[in-house]
């Protein structure tokens, strides 16, 4: 019996990890006051109020059937409308 050296397995090549995507930093609201949005849940309402909020845009909108809500614009999917 002779012994065979075992050669090591090739290392897999590391796979580069992609950095996420950063949003250019807002400076200023986008949506202004009295716009008329459209919510895929809440419906269509009217922006009452918008501000920065860190490196995104707290919407405020008054709902025509939901009430007044507080939207994150990164997350609330809102269309101008």
């Amino acid at each position: 019996n002779s012994l065979e050296k075992s050669k090591p397995s090739p290392q897999p090549a590391p796979r580069s990890v992609p950095q996420a995507a950063k949003r250019p930093q807002l400076t200023q609201p986008t949506f202004r006051p009295g716009e008329t949005v459209i919510h895929p849940t809440f419906g269509p309402g009217t922006v009452v109020s918008s501000k920065i909020v860190g490196d995104d845009e707290e919407v405020t909108v008054a709902f025509e059937n939901q009430g007044v809500k507080r939207l994150l614009a990164s997350f609330a999917k809102l269309q101008r409308g």
